[in-house]
């Protein structure tokens, strides 16, 4: 056998090193549990020397990389754990113990990167994928149960079919999980566990007896095989006398509970005391009324600016980086800002104009200044990019704001009612779209690829008055979204993608001069019918307990699950074109089923009854897989799951620690 060491980045000569009486073992973690999501495993290199080996002492996870290979073949694959060692310090030569770790467990040390420069929709296989990448372990085959499918003649791979939201691997606060973790909440919601073995990496289901997928690390290549063997631990050969039996107690009741990432905010709201300032425009003063206004920047919408040079047709558009030079004339520029506006009258008392205020009263609102009959414009969008979303068939997309006309070029509010201008309607004309689907305002549907419009209406006999108008409320009686107001659009289907959304130039009906208008609450916000609102709180699955005795198992929590009307959340997976329910085949029970639910009676199969559990010596054979049926000859009728094992190789001689199967 040979053990390699390998420096990441070094081009150097090689140096021999001298291996110790026993000078590499490999242990496997032996969870009692069959359905844990991994057992990986460490390995001890101990060499002889006489100097302290530093160079060996590693700062980095994957900065020596330890390969053992046997007649060629690697056969275990890892790296050295940063400054772990043990060593004689009396003696002038003496033993280094020096620990390593399989290339999977480093996986907690890599934080999830998204896939592009925004969040997208990722498949459970690219992630399955990423993490045996960037694990940089050296192995030499992948083994994935073929489990899985759409249709009962499995002909189509669920794993390439199902994806998942990428927020669902960030927090609140955009801290990623490690790839460990993400490849634990994977193998949680497959029912599998990952185990790197004799220099493959296997993905294990405990009921499977069908076939594996054999491929290359890298995915591209592969085949079906029948890789499932069994051995009887006599044929093996036993290596020593060192074997126990015990008996492990059953389960009898089994919660799966999915703790469900909630999306409690998709839309920003603007927050008026956090700006930054503008200017300040000059304070009007007409008959002892006032006016004062602030200007800002804003900080969730990207806001367009335009101007209007005297005698041209066309507007010029400003960029943000240009917007300085208008801070002493800001009505110059066309377009939409926050403002802070106060607006009081002033009182005669004692010969002298005081304000009729105490405090200045600050309305905090968008100022939109046209001056003249604009073509339209896109006035806003939001900055960052939206989430990307997954909204079901009945889910509601609600948006409302409301409206101020103004009849002057310097945009006071007050005055409009002495103009005389007969009432009308002021609309907003809109977009919004889901991936590549866009909503059409005319026929309330949603259209693939073309941008559509739709107009948030505004019908009132105040608009010269100055007062305020809400949008006009579509919703009828019969659509059950409390709280929703305004503009509501229906999803029609299931769609996936980035959400966007523009608000352009209000319009009104009469085609007169329009030098602005002042919008004010812009609110947006998503729901599904309130029949379904259950998106707050994690759902729970269970088995029913009928036994008067009851020995639980402990909570098991997933992070990727099923939907079953939870609102939106980050966590739930989609199959095809639509959220994963009890659709997802299973060849385990030659059904379609939740995989909550099947987890649950899988648990309940295996541990209904206590199980037995061998932990014997035997001779090292390479035959044996993770996935080996082991028996033995004394327990007539009982099979038993390799779940742990360490492995002497000088010695070739393994202690191998079996549970029984149902």
């Amino acid at each position: 056998m040979l053990v390699e060491i390998l420096l990441e980045g070094y081009t150097g000569e090689a140096m021999e090193l001298v291996g110790a009486e026993s000078p590499f073992n490999v242990s496997t973690d032996d969870e009692d549990f069959l359905y844990t999501p991994y057992r990986f495993s460490s390995a001890t290199l101990s060499l002889v020397g006489g100097d302290y080996m530093q160079e060996l002492y590693s700062t980095g996870y994957q900065q020596y990389k330890v390969n053992l290979k046997r007649e060629g073949i690697i056969i275990w694959t890892g790296f050295i754990s940063p400054e772990m060692y043990t060593q004689d310090y009396a003696n002038q030569t003496f033993e280094i113990d020096i620990e390593c770790v399989s290339a999977m467990s480093v996986l907690e040390y890599i934080d999830y990167k998204k896939v592009g420069n925004k969040i997208t929709f990722v498949t459970i296989q690219s992630l399955i994928q990423k993490c045996v990448e960037e694990s940089k372990g050296d192995y030499t085959s992948v083994y994935i149960p073929r489990v899985y499918s759409t249709e009962a003649n499995m002909a189509s791979d669920a794993l390439r079919l199902m994806e998942i939201s990428e927020q669902n691997f960030f927090d609140e606060d955009d801290k990623a999980m490690n790839l460990k973790e993400v490849l634990e909440e994977v193998c949680k919601f497959l029912n599998w566990t990952c185990v790197d073995w004799s220099g493959d990496l296997y993905f294990v289901d405990i009921d499977h007896q069908g076939e594996y997928f054999q491929c290359a690390k890298d995915f591209l290549s592969g085949s079906n095989v029948n890789a499932i063997n069994s051995l009887t631990v006599q044929n093996l050969g036993f290596a020593g006398s060192g074997h126990t039996f015990d008996i492990l107690g059953g389960y009898n009741k089994v919660t799966v509970k999915d703790s469900n990432y909630c999306i409690n905010q998709i839309f920003p709201e603007e927050d008026f005391d956090k700006l930054e300032a503008f200017c300040d425009s000059p304070t009007i003063n007409e008959k002892h009324k006032i006016q004062e206004k602030k200007y800002f920047t804003s900080d969730i919408f990207k806001l367009q600016h335009f101007i209007a040079p005297s005698g041209m047709v066309s507007q010029i558009p400003v960029d943000e980086a240009d917007l300085a030079e208008y801070k002493s004339h800001p009505l110059d520029l066309l377009g939409i800002m926050p403002i802070w506006r106060c607006t009081y009258n002033e009182r005669h008392v004692n010969g002298q104009w005081i304000p009729d205020i105490n405090e200045y009263n600050w309305e905090k609102i968008y100022q939109c200044t046209n001056k003249n009959i604009l073509p339209l414009k896109k006035l806003l969008q939001f900055k960052k990019p939206l989430m990307v979303l997954a909204l079901t068939k009945g889910m509601a997309i609600s948006i409302s704001c409301s409206i101020q006309y103004c009849k002057r070029f310097d945009m006071v509010e007050w005055g409009n009612k002495e103009k005389g201008f007969e009432d009308g309607e002021i609309y907003i004309p809109c977009r919004i779209s889901i991936g590549s689907w866009w909503f059409d305002g005319r026929t309330k549907t949603w259209v693939f690829g073309e941008p559509k419009y739709f107009d948030l209406t505004f019908n009132s006999n105040s608009f010269y008055s100055g007062s305020w108008v809400e949008c006009d409320c579509n919703k009828t009686l019969q659509q059950k979204y409390d709280g929703l107001k305004g503009y509501l659009i229906i999803m029609d289907s299931f769609l996936r993608g980035e959400l966007l959304f523009e608000m352009h130039t209000p319009m009104d009906t009469h085609q007169i001069e329009k030098p602005g208008y002042f919008i004010k609450d812009i609110k947006m916000s998503i729901s599904q019918p309130d029949d379904l609102n259950s998106k707050s709180s994690d759902r729970t699955y269970q088995n029913v307990i009928t036994e008067k005795y009851i020995n639980p198992l402990d909570d098991i929590e997933f992070k990727i699950s099923s939907y079953n009307d939870d609102g939106l959340c980050h966590s739930k997976v989609i199959l095809g074109n639509q959220y994963l329910t009890n659709n997802l085949y299973s060849a385990i029970y030659s059904r379609k089923i939740r995989p909550e639910e099947q987890l649950i009676q899988r648990i309940v199969n295996q541990y209904n009854k206590p199980k037995k559990k061998l932990t014997q010596e035997l001779k090292y054979n390479q035959s044996v897989t993770p996935i080996t049926e082991l028996s033995d000859v004394f327990m007539v009728g009982n099979r038993f799951a390799l779940v742990g094992e360490k492995i002497d190789f000088k010695n070739e001689r393994t202690t191998c620690t079996m549970i029984e199967k149902w």
